[in-house]
């Protein structure tokens, strides 16, 4: 279980009531939908009612092994006027 209040920026719970019932809500991820690729078609429920804490196991797990400083990047390289970059946590090269 992650809470919300821990999600890096761009990521929020969604869930419908099932998800509320259940206490599973998602992590969404804004552009690209639930981590775990349940649809989220509903209206957020997880929302309305306040729920605080992602429970979607896969969700979960997803999240934790993403890179924590994803927008942190160090150039590495330039090849024919391109530059190739890593991450400076995870040091994978993009």
């Amino acid at each position: 279980m992650i809470n919300q209040d821990k999600l890096k920026p761009n990521y929020s719970l969604f869930g419908g009531k099932g998800n509320v019932w259940n206490n599973t809500a998602h992590i969404y991820k804004s552009g690209v939908g639930n981590l775990c690729g349940t649809p989220a078609l509903s209206t957020n429920h997880v929302r309305l009612e306040g729920i605080t804490v992602a429970g979607c196991e896969k969700c979960c797990e997803i999240y934790t092994q993403q890179c924590s400083h994803e927008k942190t990047h160090v150039a590495v390289k330039h090849i024919g006027g391109l530059s190739l970059v890593k991450c400076s946590d995870c040091n994978k090269v993009m």
